[in-house]
């Protein structure tokens, strides 16, 4: 898959990054392919090359803020025994924002039998799920169910998610618990969580929505500046 491009970066500065929320009234829907902040924010996940993260030799050296923050979503998003903070081996790195990316985290774990990569924003929890095997006239929506609820917090407080398959291209399909609704727009990050299947890989968009708050955080400033100095970027 390609970098993102200018009008997609321009678009994560503008809007998406922004910390601010949609007009008041608006009632946008678009398909989920072409969905500005799922999009943007999928597409972010997946394109950040690995070789752009700098190692972070423990979870007691993440900054602080950002520590406090992914514990606070991985109890929302995971099952205790898959949260990426909760694990006895994980290789953590970090990439602060630059012109294409925002500040990103990335955990790798094995748990489960599988290999999990997750990438985190302040506004997004993006999580690679490897190793997962088909099993008899399994289909891939099966396959998801199972390997999510494996993993993560599908049901629990207000929501009871169920994945949906909402768009089909190539080897990669995707799917939504709740398409219809802009992940802009969402009232809480319990209204709806996204996944998909490419080249047989589960992966799963979880979205950072604070109901007691407007909008999303500015993306771009996760990170302290001592932190990013830790990590060689100042």
């Amino acid at each position: 898959m390609p970098q993102l491009g200018p009008i997609l970066f321009a678009l994560s500065t503008l809007g998406v990054l922004a910390c601010v929320g949609p007009p008041i009234g608006s009632d946008r829907q678009h398909p989920l392919k072409e969905e500005p902040a799922a999009e943007v924010w999928r597409r972010t996940a997946m394109d950040a090359p690995k070789g752009g993260y700098r190692i972070v030799p423990g979870v007691e050296k993440l900054d602080p803020r950002v520590r406090g923050d992914s514990q606070y979503w991985d109890e929302k998003f995971f099952l205790p025994g898959a949260m990426p903070l909760k694990q006895p081996e994980v290789k953590i790195g970090a990439q602060p924002a630059n012109k294409t990316f925002p500040d990103l985290v990335r955990y790798e774990y094995r748990v489960s039998g599988f290999e999990v990569t997750v990438i985190e924003s302040s506004n997004f929890t993006f999580a690679w799920v490897g190793g997962a095997v088909a099993q008899a006239n399994e289909g891939r929506a099966a396959m998801l169910d199972r390997v999510a609820a494996l993993l993560f917090q599908m049901k629990a407080g207000q929501h009871d998610w169920k994945l949906v398959s909402v768009a089909l291209q190539g080897d990669e399909e995707r799917f939504s618990t709740n398409a219809h609704v802009d992940a802009w727009d969402l009232h809480s990050w319990e209204d709806r969580a996204d996944g998909g299947v490419k080249g047989g890989v589960c992966y799963f968009l979880f979205f950072k929505r604070n109901p007691e708050r407007i909008g999303y955080e500015n993306a771009a400033h996760w990170f302290s500046d001592p932190f990013r100095k830790s990590l060689g970027f100042w």
